[in-house]
């Protein structure tokens, strides 16, 4: 449901900058099919799926953010981090996620060349990387349910509602 309502979003355009938001909702909905790709990739155990899936959706989020810190309005309602950087709130949250998993990944690599591998995925890196896709997809939904709502008030003002009667002096 949110997916197709990202991809109405996609012909929908800002009344403010006259921009169509769809290289936000194309990065989200890649995001959710990398992120995908990714929890499929956890049954491998080289892990080459989940490394690419967060991989791609990690790159999908920098450009995202890249393309709105330097060609979309700063009045659009995107949200700015460090002063430099514009995007939307979902995608600095997702990103911050993949950040996390990608810090998990190098620290679940390391504890492994120390003790070898793990009895059990309640590993502490393990659940590290787990809290990371959580906090990734909760980003994603976030962007696509922004997404869903401008598409959703965009029908709301073209939609023409009749005029009523004034009342008689």
């Amino acid at each position: 449901m949110l997916a197709s309502a990202a991809l109405s979003a996609i012909e929908l355009r800002d009344a403010r900058t006259g921009s169509p938001p769809a290289f936000r909702a194309v990065c989200a909905i890649v995001m959710v099919l990398a992120l995908l790709t990714a929890g499929y990739g956890l049954y491998f155990p080289p892990h080459i799926l989940l490394y690419a899936g967060v991989a791609i959706a990690g790159v999908a989020a920098l450009l995202s953010i890249l393309y709105e810190s330097i060609f979309r309005n700063r009045d659009d309602g995107s949200v700015s981090f460090l002063w430099l950087f514009r995007g939307a709130r979902g995608m600095f949250v997702a990103g911050f996620g993949i950040v996390f998993i990608l810090l998990a990944a190098a620290l679940d690599d390391y504890r492994h060349r120390l003790y070898g591998l793990d009895a059990t995925i309640w590993a502490p890196f393990h659940l590290m990387g787990l809290f990371g896709s959580l906090v990734a997809t909760i980003g994603v939904i976030s962007v696509l349910a922004g997404l869903a709502n401008a598409a959703r008030q965009a029908r709301w003002v073209d939609r023409k509602l009749p005029r009523t009667p004034q009342p008689r002096p």
